[in-house]
């Protein structure tokens, strides 16, 4: 069991590392401004203020008061984000107890499939789960909601419709797997959000021992399967969650 607690540790070090290595250059990375006499405020330093208002307003928001829903957007004509705050955002995601507790969901039906077979049963093979299911969630939300989405100029965020038809509002948070809304305000091809379904499938194959690894079908068929999670988790965002979503103990009110 302490074998599983130290692969779980080794695991949750490497993700953290991940994570501070990306910030510090996305935070660090940037020269200073030299000093210059007042000037009127730029219209993109206009813009930033108000991205961090909404990431500050996203980051209230829960589902039953309990389960962070940080990634839509309810207020219209939201302004891009900058690549300090997709991390923020991405980071506060990975580090809450939510994200541990679906691990632990996961890792127990894994369990109960005995799937991996070769990690066994008992407290052994449920923290080997654990560890390995987290660690390839939070790399995932590493590529998908902050590395790509910064270098790519996308939005991470699901954007509310609304209005309109049943059918167009299904249409709408179906494409929302195949496209996303881009900083400069046009849809584009949704790539990192495949790049990061992409890292989450593989990395847990690469964090199996070699003669543990099930191969590419098996990568192809978990990248697959976190396509349709993230397809459904639209389709629940735009009908569902705005009910469900709570501020600071009260439901959201519509703008």
């Amino acid at each position: 069991m302490f074998d599983c607690l130290r692969h779980s540790v080794r695991i949750g070090g490497i993700v953290a590392a991940l994570w501070m290595s990306a910030a510090a250059h996305v935070v660090c990375g940037q020269e200073p401004a030299p000093a210059l006499p007042p000037a009127p405020v730029p219209q993109s330093t206009t813009e930033a203020a108000q991205a961090q208002a909404q990431v500050n307003m996203a980051l209230q928001q829960r589902l039953l008061g309990l389960v962070p829903n940080y990634f839509v957007v309810y207020t219209p004509h939201p302004v891009p984000l900058t690549p300090k705050q997709k991390f923020q955002l991405a980071l506060r995601s990975s580090v809450g107890p939510m994200a541990f507790l679906g691990a632990g969901v996961a890792a127990a039906y894994g369990q109960l499939q005995n799937d991996p077979r070769n990690f066994g049963q008992g407290a052994d093979g449920y923290f080997k789960r654990m560890g390995v299911t987290y660690g390839a969630n939070q790399f995932g939300n590493l590529v998908g909601l902050a590395i790509m989405p910064s270098i790519l100029k996308q939005d991470p965020r699901y954007f509310y419709k609304g209005t309109g038809s049943t059918r167009s509002r299904l249409f709408y948070a179906v494409a929302n797997s195949f496209i996303c809304m881009g900083d400069n305000g046009h849809w584009q091809m949704n790539v990192s959000q495949t790049m990061g379904s992409l890292a989450t499938a593989g990395s847990i194959e690469f964090e199996y021992l070699p003669h543990d690894r099930f191969g590419a079908a098996r990568v192809f068929e978990d990248f697959l399967e976190s396509e349709a999670v993230i397809g459904a988790e639209d389709v629940f965002q735009e009908f569902f969650s705005r009910k469900f979503t709570f501020k600071l103990g009260r439901p959201k009110t519509t703008p």
